[in-house]
């Protein structure tokens, strides 16, 4: 009795050691690998950064000027806002659509020698909301996001100034479109909260303004353009992992 229970553990150890190897060779028991992460889904955010260059160009329009007024100055200040979007992933490949929406505060003065106005100048400054809706397209290393960027743009008020020495400043404001085009990095700090750094230019339409300073109208055809560096923050609400 003594040697079957004997042969019957030794039997019972042979064949839990092979099952063991077993699942071995088939992973079983080898590292846990973790799927990539997967960009597709919606996400939003907040964003900020800074103007740094662009210019603000401007030209006397009166018809039949021989030698019109001009001059051209590098605008700066600052945009705060927010971001929505959607991501698609194919492989490595992502395509997505997004929206900015910003409070805008930037531009520049240039003065100017206007016969019969004496010391003038002409100023131009964004000061209300600026928009864009763009579609992106990126390649993924996993967790990094590497993607460029255009579509349209939009200046809700931009505002151009002009004035003289002894007469009151004249200012009007306008809506401005135009188009942009950039690109960035985003990196997937988390399943749900990514990081940015993106740049961007953005060229606005040419206006014709005309400012009524005594003693008589001077029209000013101005135009704006703008290079963008920005950081953010997104919220990927669909993110997750293994597809």
């Amino acid at each position: 009795m003594k040697r079957v229970l004997l042969a019957g553990v030794a039997l019972l150890a042979v064949t839990s050691a092979a099952s063991a190897a077993d699942l071995a060779l088939r992973g079983g028991y080898g590292p846990e690998v973790m799927p990539s992460y997967n960009w597709t889904g919606f996400y939003a955010g907040v964003q900020g950064g800074g103007v740094a260059g662009g210019d603000f160009r401007f030209r006397d329009a009166t018809p039949g000027v021989v030698a019109p007024i001009s001059g051209e100055a590098s605008v700066g200040g600052f945009v705060v806002g927010g971001t929505v979007g959607y991501n698609w992933q194919w492989g490595s490949f992502v395509l997505g659509i997004e929206g900015d929406l910003a409070y805008s505060d930037f531009g520049t003065r240039q003065s100017i020698g206007a016969p019969g106005f004496g010391t003038a100048f002409a100023e131009g400054k964004a000061e209300g909301f600026l928009g864009t809706a763009t579609g992106r397209l990126g390649y993924a290393w996993d967790r990094l996001l590497v993607y460029a960027k255009g579509g349209y743009a939009y200046l809700g008020d931009a505002v151009y100034r002009s004035g003289a020495t002894g007469v009151p400043t004249f200012s009007r404001s306008t809506d401005l479109d135009g188009w942009t085009v950039g690109g960035g990095l985003e990196y997937a700090v988390t399943n749900n909260v990514s990081a940015k750094i993106e740049y961007q230019y953005m060229q606005f339409n040419r206006r014709t303004i005309n400012f009524a300073t005594a003693p008589a109208v001077l029209p000013i055809s101005a135009e704006l353009d703008a290079h963008l560096v920005k950081a953010g923050l997104n919220w990927n609400f669909n993110s997750f992992m293994g597809l």
